[in-house]
């Protein structure tokens, strides 16, 4: 049903919901998720934390061994949406380029947005360097924001003793919502 018929259904004025659009950036890494060999000191992941157009970056080490399994979890603060408010649509753009992008050496590249670790949408992540939206329909409820997630995910294949890294020049997350 189309949101003007929805309102028109509803009764919905001038007095009625009115719909609000913010962007926000990482706030942090979650340690706790995160799985991940190391963190270039010269590419802290507070570089992650800014728009995809950033021309800083944060590297991120991929864990090494065959079939290893890398995590990125990044942490959005979205505390100011009210906990009865109406999702209308959650859309990232992210901006991150993986070494080592011949599909031999991984079976899994994977970014994701997540509620804590229940993905709510995915995307093959391509290995460019210029920034990809991933939308999510609106299927969020207010609470599930409150544990909002940015998630790469690889898994290595059979190249285990060579260095890969990730590199992330940052992201944004967009929730239209109605009150």
């Amino acid at each position: 049903m189309s949101d003007f018929r929805r309102r028109l259904m509803s009764g919905a004025g001038p007095g009625g919901p009115k719909r609000y659009t913010i962007t926000v950036y990482p706030s942090s890494l979650d340690t706790t998720l995160s799985v991940y060999d190391s963190i270039d000191s010269a590419h802290p992941i507070e570089n992650a934390f800014t728009a995809s157009s950033s021309s800083t970056y944060a590297r991120v080490y991929w864990v090494y061994g065959n079939n290893e399994h890398t995590w990125i979890y990044l942490n959005f603060d979205l505390s100011q949406i009210p906990l009865d408010a109406t999702i209308i649509s959650v859309s990232g753009t992210v901006r991150q380029i993986m070494t080592g992008y011949q599909s031999t050496r991984w079976l899994v590249r994977e970014g994701a947005l997540t509620s804590g670790t229940t993905i709510k949408s995915s995307i093959w992540v391509p290995s460019s360097n210029s920034a990809f939206t991933i939308t999510d329909a609106g299927t969020w409820t207010a609470a599930e924001l409150r544990d909002a997630k940015w998630m790469t995910h690889i898994q290595r294949r059979n190249y285990g003793t060579t260095e890969y890294h990730c590199d992330l020049y940052g992201l944004s997350l967009t929730v239209t919502y109605e009150i």
